[in-house]
């Protein structure tokens, strides 16, 4: 992970994570943690380039979603933040 603590290899990264979970886990719980920390990563870089929906448009996003009248859900869109 990037924010906040050294730069580790992907290989480095994995070794901790193996050395923090339960060392009777399966190859699926595994799976699940790798899978975790891939879509983190990921969202780290989206952050990073600015690819996020801010917090106001979350808001009138579920305020729009649970009001009576709001029909199907609205497909996503991304902001990009200065």
């Amino acid at each position: 992970m990037r924010r906040g603590m050294s730069v580790a290899t992907p290989i480095e990264e994995v070794r901790a994570m193996l050395d923090r979970i339960d060392p009777d886990s399966g190859f699926e719980e595994i799976a699940y943690h790798l899978s975790v920390m891939q879509k983190i990563e990921r969202g780290l870089e989206d952050a990073d380039a600015g690819r996020f929906v801010d917090e106001s448009e979350v808001r009138d996003r579920v305020e729009a979603c649970l009001s009576e009248d709001a029909g199907p859900l609205p497909r996503p869109t991304t902001s990009q933040a200065s």
